[in-house]
């Protein structure tokens, strides 16, 4: 999964799959204190001069470059899933501000009114528009 390319296409799928990743991490975090203690335990053995030196330092030496292959791997994953759930964000407002324009485009004529109270409703609709585009 840490190889997954899937960030998501949408805002919702790229904050579900950063919150998973989160999750992941946080049980990644979890796991660090048994790690640790596997690795000082074989570091132990080793001072000991245990029969198996050479290959419990094998040993670890895989388990690390394992460990922080998957450490390196989290870091850069939650990076670029951070990265597109700001993007999706923006994509999002920059939809949601279109949409808004849209409807104000329609809502905005340049018709010339027939007479005073078609003039007098087009201002008040304007201004209405007006006021709305001030607090948007």
């Amino acid at each position: 999964a840490l190889d997954n390319n899937n960030l998501g296409q949408t805002l919702m799928e790229a904050e579900m799959l950063l919150s998973k990743h989160r999750t992941f991490v946080g049980d990644l975090e979890k796991h660090t204190p048994t790690f640790e203690a596997t690795m000082d335990y074989g570091k132990e053995l080793q001072d000991a001069d245990h029969y198996g030196s050479n290959i419990i330092e094998a040993r670890l030496s895989q388990l690390k470059a394992q460990w922080d292959d998957i450490l390196q791997k989290s870091e850069a994953r939650n990076k670029n899933l951070e990265e597109n759930n700001l993007t999706q964000k923006f994509y999002f407002e920059c939809t949601e501000a279109e949409s808004y324009l849209k409807e104000i485009a329609h809502l905005i004529t340049t018709d010339t009114p027939a007479d005073e109270a078609s003039a007098e409703t087009m201002l008040t609709k304007h201004k209405t528009v007006q006021a709305s585009i001030e607090d948007h």
